[in-house]
C-alpha cells in the first residue's frame, strides 16, 4: 500500500513538473506544531496524556490556461514517536490532501466548476466543515457547480464518500445538494440549503435550512435553523425528523480600551425522547466542525452517542479583548445541557471554560495557546466521573 502511494505521489509531482514548465505556477504550504495536554477523565487520579501533533502541508497552484486552474496539495499528518523507530521511513501518514481543477466563466458563461478532491465549507461550518482543528482536516472526493448571478450565487454539489463498486452504485455513501447564497439585505448573508445523503447503511436523509448572519451597528447576529427528515430502508426501518436550531448575538465595544467583544447565544439539537420506536429525534451533525461551537474539549464531536442520544443544549457566553498588539485573548463559557431528560430525569452534562490566547508574530507566523476546564453535572457524574477535567495546548503555524 504504500508503495504504491509513493508512486501516486511521484506520478503526480512529475505530472505537476511537466505542467509547471508549460504554466505559471505558484508553491505555498504550511507547517503546524501542536502540544497537547489532556486530562479529560473526570477522575483526578489520571495524569495526564501529553501529546505531540505535527501537520505539514505542501501544495502547487497552476494556471494551465486561461480560467483554468489546477491545485495540488499533499500532506503529512503524524503525532510524535508514531514510527517504530528513528529509521522507520514505511509509515502511511503521507496522503493527497487535495486535488482539484478548476474552471471558471465555464462555456463563457458566469458558471464555474470544481472537480476533485478538496476541502468543503459551506455557511458557518454546522453542517459541512474542513475542521480546520483536526490534525488531518476533512476533504471530499467529487465535484462543485458554481451558478453566479447579480443576486444570487447557487452551488450544486455531488460527493462520493465512499466506493463499494456495486451495480447501480447500491451501498455507496453519496452527498448531494444544494447552497444557495442570496444577496437579500445589505450587510447581511442569507443562505438556503438543501442536503442529501445516501449511506452504505441505506440511510437517506434530507436537512434543509437557512442561514443568516448580519450586522446592525455594533451588534452583529446570526441564526440558523435545520430541520431534517428521511429514512433507513430494510432490514432496520428507521424514519427521522429532527431539527436544529442557534441563535448567537455579539456586541462591538471597539472604541474602549482593549476594544472588548462580548457575544451570547443558544444552539438547540434535538434529541429522542423514545429510543424504541421507529422515528430518530436526534439532529445529525453530518461533515460539522463541532469542535468550532461545542467546547474545545470536544465532548460533543458525534452527537448522538456523546449525548446518548438526548440531543445538546448549548448556552454560551464570551468574551474577546486585544490586550496588546497582534494579540487577542477570547474566553468562552459553555452550559451544556440534554435537548431530552435522562432516566433519573437530569439534564445536566457538564459546564466548561475555555480560555484561548492567540498571537500574530507576523503575516505568516502565528501562535495559539489555549486551557480549559470542565466541571461535570449529574449525566456526566453518574456515567464518567465526578472530577473536575482539564485540558491545555501550545500551537504555531507557519504559512509560507
Amino acid at each position: 500500500m504504500v508503495r504504491d502511494f509513493r508512486s501516486a505521489v511521484m506520478a503526480g509531482l512529475l505530472m505537476v513538473t511537466v505542467l509547471a514548465a508549460q504554466a505559471q505556477w505558484e508553491l505555498g504550504g504550511q507547517i503546524r506544531y501542536r502540544f497537547e495536554s489532556s486530562n479529560r477523565d473526570f477522575h483526578q487520579d489520571t495524569k495526564a496524556s501529553n501529546v505531540n501533533l505535527l501537520r505539514s502541508r505542501l501544495n502547487v497552484t497552476l494556471s494551465a490556461a486561461e480560467n483554468v486552474t489546477g491545485f495540488f496539495q499533499l500532506q503529512d499528518s503524524r503525532t510524535f514517536g508514531e514510527e517504530t523507530w528513528t529509521m522507520d521511513g514505511d509509515a502511511d501518514q503521507m496522503d493527497l490532501h487535495q486535488g482539484f481543477i478548476h474552471f471558471t466563466d465555464l462555456l463563457h458563461a458566469p458558471i464555474d466548476l470544481k472537480v476533485g478532491r478538496m476541502e468543503v465549507i459551506y455557511g458557518p461550518e454546522r453542517l459541512i466543515g474542513a475542521v480546520g482543528w483536526s490534525n488531518v482536516g476533512r476533504s471530499f472526493d467529487g465535484a462543485v457547480l458554481k451558478l453566479r448571478q447579480q443576486r444570487f450565487t447557487t452551488d450544486l454539489f455531488y460527493f462520493k464518500e465512499k466506493e463499494v463498486e456495486l451495480p447501480r452504485d447500491s451501498l455507496d455513501t453519496n452527498v448531494q445538494g444544494i447552497y444557495a447564497d442570496l444577496n437579500l439585505v445589505n450587510n447581511h448573508t442569507t443562505q438556503a440549503f438543501l442536503i442529501r445523503q445516501q449511506t452504505i447503511d441505506r440511510r437517506n436523509i434530507y436537512t434543509t435550512g437557512l442561514y443568516v448572519k448580519g450586522e446592525i451597528g455594533p451588534v452583529a447576529h446570526e441564526i440558523e435553523a435545520a430541520y431534517q427528515f428521511g429514512e433507513q430502508n430494510p432490514p432496520h426501518e428507521l424514519s427521522y425528523s429532527a431539527y436544529l436550531v442557534a441563535i448567537n448575538l455579539s456586541y462591538s465595544l471597539s472604541r474602549l480600551p482593549l476594544q472588548p467583544m462580548l457575544s451570547a447565544g443558544i444552539d438547540y439539537l434535538s434529541g429522542d425522547d423514545d429510543i424504541m420506536d421507529n422515528t430518530s429525534k436526534v439532529f445529525y451533525t453530518m461533515y460539522a466542525t463541532n469542535h468550532k461551537y461545542y467546547g474545545y474539549m470536544d465532548y460533543f464531536i458525534t452527537i448522538a452517542p456523546s449525548t446518548l442520544h438526548l440531543g445538546l443544549t448549548d448556552i454560551h457566553g464570551k468574551v474577546s479583548l486585544q490586550p496588546l498588539e497582534h494579540t487577542k485573548l477570547h474566553l468562552a463559557y459553555h452550559i451544556f445541557r440534554a435537548s431530552q431528560s435522562y432516566g433519573t430525569g437530569d439534564k445536566d452534562f457538564l459546564q466548561e471554560l475555555d480560555l484561548t490566547l492567540n498571537y500574530s508574530y507576523t503575516s505568516n507566523v502565528s501562535m495559539v495557546g489555549g486551557a480549559s476546564l470542565a466541571w461535570p453535572g449529574e449525566i456526566f457524574k453518574s456515567r464518567r466521573g465526578s472530577d473536575m477535567a482539564t485540558w491545555l495546548y501550545l500551537m504555531t503555524v507557519v504559512n509560507f
